[in-house]
């Protein structure tokens, strides 16, 4: 059953008088392969920065006493070492970064999704008192299905215009995750269904 989802009442309220396609309950917030892309990314980026970061700051590091003079070649003094200031905040910077990746991923694996319910018009999406709302033709049809894990992944036509290195541009969609849940297949062919029916050029496809 896809309807056996015993939804919070103010949820319930603005579903209204709707009649239900399915209703779930997401155990996680992102699915599996997108938390695990977000901690090799946070794992590479550190370690990467980190690296460069140990190279660069080796003078830092040093024990020995930076005014001392040994063989009558002066030590590096505090003056000598300011140059490092700017490269280290701009590693500090990279470094917070690449562990809120790692952090985020591992986070993502264990938060819940919140609920889900599709009507003939519309997916809504319940997570923690905030509610979206999303109509079926804001969909672009691109869907990414796992199975074996329950996860859905329903690309939209809204989201971010990017450029590469080559100076290209590059569109990255907003993605919607219903992730961990069962009868995922089930809940892929309801959501294709609606979207094609709110978006008839697709459908023709």
């Amino acid at each position: 059953m896809m309807n056996d989802v015993d939804l919070p009442r103010e949820f319930t309220s603005i579903i209204g008088a709707e009649k239900v396609d399915f209703s779930v309950k997401t155990s996680r917030s992102k699915s599996i392969k997108e938390s695990f892309s977000l901690i090799r990314w946070g794992v590479g980026l550190t370690g990467f920065v980190g690296l460069i970061g140990f190279v660069v700051l080796q003078p830092l590091f040093q024990t020995t006493d930076l005014n001392a003079e040994i063989s009558n070649i002066p030590k590096a003094t505090f003056f000598d070492i300011g140059w490092m200031v700017f490269p280290a905040i701009i590693i500090g910077i990279f470094l917070l970064a690449g562990f809120g990746m790692l952090v985020w991923g591992i986070y993502s694996l264990f938060q819940g999704g919140g609920y889900f319910v599709a009507t003939s018009t519309r997916l809504i999406h319940y997570f923690k008192g905030n509610v979206k709302t999303y109509r079926w033709e804001q969909f672009a049809g691109v869907a990414e299905l796992n199975i074996n894990r329950g996860d859905l992944a329903l690309e939209l036509r809204t989201g971010v215009p990017t450029k590469g290195r080559d100076g290209s541009s590059t569109f990255i969609p907003e993605v919607i995750y219903i992730s961990g849940v069962r009868n995922a297949a089930d809940i892929e062919f309801i959501c294709r269904k609606r979207i094609n029916e709110n978006n008839p050029p697709l459908a023709d496809n």
